[in-house]
């Protein structure tokens, strides 16, 4: 996957900024995913990551509301079957399961 959209900040556990580059988005029974990378990774290693209605009412009573909150995706079910929509969208990856 060479194509790289924009790029997101995210927040590790440890509290270091961990930054992924978004090569694809979608929508899925009304939340949005998006498929990263983080930034110079050399075995292109994808993430599944969802919005977190949580995060965003949190970012929202800050008074950012520019912000939106994202949570990787750990179940096992919601991955694989947003996994399937991305392989649809996203034509030249072969996505492997890692759980």
């Amino acid at each position: 996957m060479s194509q790289k959209m924009e790029s997101i900040p995210f927040l590790g556990e440890d509290g270091e900024t961990v930054l992924f580059y978004v090569l694809e988005q979608t929508m899925v029974g009304g939340i949005r995913y998006l498929l990263v990378e983080e930034k110079d990774d050399p075995d292109e290693t994808v993430y599944i990551m969802k919005e977190d209605p949580a995060g965003n009412e949190e970012a929202e009573s800050g008074g950012d509301s520019d912000q939106m909150a994202f949570v990787f995706v750990e179940d096992e079910e919601e991955l694989v079957s947003v996994m399937k929509v991305f392989e649809q969208l996203v034509d030249e990856t072969d996505f492997v399961t890692d759980f």
